[in-house]
């Protein structure tokens, strides 16, 4: 049988995501675009992914901005807040994105991976409105470095991404959750079972060449 795999591209392949580069620039937009894969491997373990992925086709996710909002960052910004988007996503994506919701200065965005020290943290943290490809850690120290600027920082988020930042108190305000429940705690639900073979034909299907190890 097969072990399928679906995530950001470069984190599945590593540096042979770069003979798919071009047809996923491509595809983005305003689209989330994660790339399926499949190996006739199984997981190594919780943190190593099945030895010889082969990619299968890219999966476009449609962000659809709500149409308040607009409005509602125009009035937190005449407020004095100052936004911030931190994003596990494409920085491509979650600038495009941030632009569109229209959040200022949103066009100049930091990939988290070139943020290599606290002190590149710190400093990216008063200067970029729009952060991707950041790592729960990275999110915690975003929001530590500006809080030890004497900031007030509130946040909201859904994702697995947001539970070091928000639910260990770190913030002065925390995402809302209906009682009882985690924010993260729904991610990963389906609302039904997935034809995996049918599914692969119809999301942007390809069939690539990829250099060997």
């Amino acid at each position: 049988g097969f072990t399928y795999v679906v995530g950001a591209g470069e984190m599945l392949l590593g540096e042979a995501f770069e003979a798919l580069k071009g047809r996923i620039q491509e595809q983005i937009g305003t689209n989330r675009v994660l790339l399926m894969c499949r190996s006739r491997h199984d997981f190594k373990g919780k943190e190593e992914l099945p030895e010889g992925l082969q990619p299968m086709g890219f999966v476009l996710i449609q962000a659809m901005i709500r149409e308040e909002a607009p409005d509602t960052i125009r009035y937190f910004t005449e407020q004095g807040v100052r936004l911030k988007v931190i994003s596990g996503d494409s920085t491509e994506t979650v600038s495009r994105i941030a632009c569109q919701a229209g959040v200022p200065e949103a066009e100049v965005a930091v990939d988290a991976r070139t943020l290599e020290s606290d002190e590149q943290i710190a400093e990216a943290a008063g200067k970029y409105h729009v952060f991707g490809r950041v790592t729960p850690v990275q999110k915690r120290k975003l929001i530590q470095a500006m809080k030890a600027k004497g900031h007030t920082v509130a946040m909201t988020g859904d994702g697995v991404n947001d539970v070091l930042a928000s639910l260990l108190g770190l913030c002065d305000t925390k995402p809302f959750a209906p009682e009882g429940e985690v924010p993260c705690g729904r991610i990963g639900k389906l609302s039904a079972p997935v034809d995996i073979e049918a599914f692969s034909h119809t999301v942007c299907p390809f069939t690539a060449a990829l250099p060997s190890a």
